[in-house]
């Protein structure tokens, strides 16, 4: 039999990462209101697959984000450094972080972030499949999670969650409800 060690190599020789001219975000909303996303399907994302970046009232409703999970830094959904937002009924199969939250200088933020809901929604990922943390300076506060189906198929050995909660880089991370999660 293998050891743990042993298996966690054979893990990551599978993940790849994608040519140098394929990063980018696949959709990227900056610095916007009132937006909805309703009902699309988003493919074999390179890099971030949809960025909510500093912007605020965002809705995410009946979206599919299918990744290859075999490719490294392929997350779903980054809300970074916005606020007033739900994410509902959402399909997210990817290999990195699910649906990530992000607040941080270094990626564009300039402020806390609020008042995220997220439900109802199915995130299959090989690392995380809700994050809250790192890239996260500025603080976070008032995030609701419920009613999500997290799945971690090719996870073992990796170190990964179906849920993280993180303050690496010096936020203030409050008020975070997590309920009737099945992982």
């Amino acid at each position: 039999t293998l050891d743990v060690w042993d298996l966690r190599q054979e893990y990551r020789k599978r993940i790849r990462f994608a040519h140098k001219s394929k990063y980018g975000f696949l959709v990227n909303i900056r610095k916007c209101s009132q937006v909805r996303i309703h009902n699309i399907i988003l493919e074999n994302s390179a890099f971030w697959t949809l960025n909510l970046n500093s912007s605020n009232n965002i809705q995410v409703t009946n979206t599919v984000i299918n990744n290859n999970r075999h490719i490294a830094n392929t997350d779903g959904i980054d809300i970074s450094g916005s606020s007033n937002v739900v994410i509902n009924n959402c399909f997210i199969s990817t290999a990195d972080d699910g649906i990530v939250i992000k607040n941080s200088l270094d990626i564009g933020s300039t402020k806390p972030m609020s008042n995220i809901y997220i439900h109802d929604c199915e995130v299959i990922s090989c690392t995380n499949s809700f994050k809250i943390g790192t890239e996260s300076s500025l603080d976070i506060s008032d995030v609701t999670v419920e009613n999500c189906r997290f799945y971690l198929p090719d996870i073992f050995p990796c170190g990964a969650s179906g849920i993280s909660v993180e303050s690496c880089d010096g936020a203030k991370v409050e008020n975070i409800s997590i309920s009737n999660i099945e992982i």
